[in-house]
C-alpha cells in the first residue's frame, strides 16, 4: 500500500506539475522560433544558439521548474529496496529531466539521464523513448554516426509500427542529413511521414522532403511532395501551404510557362482573407515574376508591396531590398541604388558569403555615384557652354518657368486641402454643437485664427509673414545653430528695428517672382548666367576632371 501511495503520490503530484511546466515551456519555445524557410528545415523545431551556451545559464524558467519537479520526486518519492526501485514512476521522473536539460540546451547532463533510465531501468515502459531522445542528444552532440547505429539498432527491436517508430525513422533521417547522406534521409524520412500519426508531422515532413528533393536537383519530385503539402488543405498549418506554393514559383519556367496561369494562382491567393499574414511572401513571389519578364515598374511596385506587409522574415526584406538595387543598378541609378544596397545588408548575417559580396559590390558603388556624378554635372555645363547665348537664355528661362509651374501648382494644392480640412472642421463643429457651443481654438502664435477662419495658419501666407515679422521685431534674426531665445546667443544678433522687417506684401510679391527673403533670385536668368565659368582655364578644368571621372569609371567596371 505504501509504494502505491507513493507512485500515486509522484505521478498526479510533482510529476503532473513538472510536466505542466515543461508543456508550457514548450509552447513559448515554439511561439519564439521561425522556421528558416530559405535553408532545408530542421525535423526538430529547436533554434540552437551557440553564444547563449554558458555554464549555468537558463533560457527559460519552466524547463528549470520542469527539472526541479523530478528532482524532487527522485530525491523524496524513490523507493529502491535491495538494489531494486519500488517506485515505477521514477523511471519517468528522470525522461522528464532528461527532457528539462534537453530543451534548455543542456545537452550532456540530459544525456546521463537518459543513460541512467537505459541501466537502471531495463523493463520500463518508456524504454523505447528513452532510446530516442538519448539518440537525439547525440545528434545535437554531433555524434551522428553513434546515433544512427543505435537508432537502426532499436528500429529492428519495435515490433509494432506506432508512431515511436515513425519519430525513430525522422530522427535517423536528421543524422544522415547531417552527413550528407542525402538519398539515405529522404527514404528514412518518406517512412516517418507514412506511419506518423500527427498531420502537423505529416505536412512539415513532405515540405522537408520537397526541399529535399531540391537540393539535390530532382525538381520534378520536389514539386510534387509540394504539391502534396498543398493538398492536405486545413490539414497542414497555413505558412507550409503558402512556402509550398512559393517554393513551386521557384520552379516555374519564365520563358515557356503558362503566365496567365501563374498570376491568375497567386491573383487568388493574395485575395484570400486567410492568406494576410502572408502577403510578404505572396507579392515577393508576384514580384520576382515581373523581374524575371523584365516588367521593372511592376517589380518594383510588388517589392514595395512586399516590404510595406512587414515581413517577419528578415532575408526576405533583405531580398525586396537587394533585388530593388539590382533593378536601379541596371538602370544606372547608382545613388538609389547605393540607398537600397545599404538597406539590404541590415537585414543581411554578417559574414555570410552573400552579405559580403553585397558590401563589396556597395564599396565599389561609391567611386560610382562619385564618378558618374562629376562626369554628369560637368557634362551639363559643358552642354550649356557650347550653346549659343540665345539658345543658353531660352534654356534657362525654360527652366525658370517649369521651376514657377510647380510652385503655383503646389501652392493651389495646399490652398485646395486647407479648403477641405477647415470645411470638414467647420462641419464637424456645426454638427457637433449649436452656433453658440462654439469656442476658438487658442491662438499658438502671432495671426493664428479662431475656429471659425476658414483657413489654416501655416496655409495662408499673409498670417505666415506678419508671424515673421512679430517674431523679428521681438527676438530679432536668429542665426541657425544658435538658440533663438537668447538674444546674445551670438555676436551681431541683435534685434531688428521694426523699419528693417521685410513687408509681408513685398515677401508675396518676391516670392511669386521666385525670389526668396530679401536675398538676391536664384530664379533668374542673369544669376544662373553669373554661375557659368567663363575663363579658357576653368572650362579647361571641367573637361580634364570629366575625363578623368570616365577613365576611372572604365577601370571599376573593367
Amino acid at each position: 500500500m505504501n509504494r502505491n501511495f507513493q507512485a500515486l503520490n509522484t505521478k498526479y503530484n510533482v510529476l503532473f506539475n513538472g510536466e505542466l511546466a515543461l508543456d508550457q515551456g514548450l509552447i513559448e519555445l515554439k511561439d519564439t522560433y521561425r522556421d528558416n524557410f530559405w535553408e532545408v528545415l530542421p525535423i526538430e523545431r529547436m533554434q540552437l544558439k551557440e553564444e547563449d551556451i554558458e555554464p549555468g545559464s537558463v533560457r527559460n524558467a519552466n524547463f528549470d521548474r520542469a527539472e526541479d519537479k523530478s528532482i524532487k520526486a527522485i530525491q523524496r518519492r524513490s523507493m529502491l529496496i535491495g538494489g531494486v526501485e519500488r517506485n515505477y514512476q521514477i523511471d519517468e521522473a528522470y525522461l522528464l529531466m532528461g527532457k528539462a536539460r534537453y530543451f534548455d540546451q543542456r545537452f550532456v547532463p540530459a544525456l546521463e539521464a537518459f543513460n541512467y533510465i537505459l541501466y537502471k531501468y531495463p523493463e520500463s515502459d518508456k524504454i523505447y523513448e528513452a532510446k530516442i531522445w538519448r539518440e537525439k542528444t547525440n545528434i545535437r552532440l554531433e555524434n551522428e554516426e553513434l546515433a544512427i547505429n543505435n537508432l537502426k539498432k532499436l528500429m529492428a527491436e519495435i515490433k509494432f509500427k506506432e508512431n515511436i517508430y515513425a519519430d525513430a525513422n525522422a530522427i535517423i533521417a536528421q543524422a544522415y542529413w547531417n552527413l550528407e547522406q542525402k538519398d539515405s534521409a529522404i527514404a528514412r524520412l518518406k517512412r516517418a511521414t507514412f506511419h506518423t500519426k500527427s498531420e502537423e508531422e505529416k505536412a512539415r515532413y513532405r515540405f522537408i522532403i520537397g526541399q529535399m528533393y531540391e537540393e539535390v536537383n530532382k525538381t520534378d519530385s520536389a514539386f510534387k511532395y509540394y504539391q502534396k503539402v498543398i493538398e492536405m488543405k486545413r490539414k497542414s498549418p497555413r505558412h507550409y501551404v503558402i512556402q509550398a506554393h512559393a517554393r513551386q514559383a521557384k520552379q516555374f519556367d519564365y520563358k515557356n510557362g503558362d503566365t496567365l496561369a501563374f498570376l491568375e494562382k497567386f491573383d487568388k491567393l493574395i485575395d484570400d482573407r486567410e492568406n494576410r499574414p502572408y502577403l510578404d511572401v505572396l507579392f515577393h513571389q508576384k514580384a520576382v515574376f515581373y523581374d524575371k519578364n523584365n516588367n521593372d515598374n511592376q517589380a518594383i511596385a510588388y517589392y514595395n508591396k512586399s516590404l510595406r506587409a512587414q515581413s517577419q522574415d528578415p532575408y526576405l526584406v533583405a531580398s525586396n531590398y537587394r533585388n530593388l538595387a539590382e533593378i536601379y543598378f541596371d538602370k544606372a541609378q547608382y545613388p538609389l541604388a547605393g540607398n537600397y544596397y545599404d538597406s539590404t545588408l541590415v537585414f543581411m548575417v554578417e559574414r555570410t558569403k552573400e552579405q559580403k559580396s553585397i558590401q563589396k559590390k556597395r564599396d565599389n558603388l561609391d567611386d560610382v555615384i562619385m564618378y558618374e556624378g562629376i562626369a554628369q554635372r560637368n557634362d551639363s555645363i559643358l552642354n550649356i557652354l557650347a550653346l549659343p547665348e540665345s539658345d543658353r537664355i531660352a534654356f534657362f528661362q525654360s527652366f525658370i518657368d517649369k521651376k514657377k509651374q510647380q510652385e503655383a501648382e503646389m501652392r493651389k494644392k495646399m490652398e485646395k486641402e486647407a479648403k477641405v480640412k477647415d470645411g470638414q472642421r467647420e462641419e464637424f463643429l456645426g454638427n457637433d454643437f449649436s452656433a453658440d457651443d462654439k469656442v476658438a481654438i487658442p491662438s499658438i502664435g502671432p495671426g493664428m485664427t479662431s475656429a471659425k477662419s476658414n483657413t489654416f495658419y501655416f496655409y495662408n501666407p499673409s498670417t505666415v509673414a506678419k508671424g515673421k515679422k512679430e517674431f523679428q521685431k521681438q527676438w530679432g534674426r536668429r542665426t541657425p545653430g544658435t538658440y533663438w531665445r537668447n538674444q546674445l546667443a551670438r555676436p551681431g544678433d541683435s534685434r531688428l528695428e521694426e523699419d528693417e522687417v521685410e513687408d509681408p506684401a513685398n515677401l508675396l510679391t518676391k516670392k511669386e517672382e521666385g525670389i526668396e527673403g530679401s536675398d538676391d533670385s536664384a530664379l533668374n536668368i542673369d544669376f544662373f548666367l553669373s554661375q557659368l565659368p567663363q575663363s579658357k582655364r576653368e572650362k579647361d578644368s571641367l573637361a580634364k576632371e570629366r575625363n578623368f571621372a570616365y577613365y576611372q569609371l572604365g577601370l571599376i567596371y573593367k
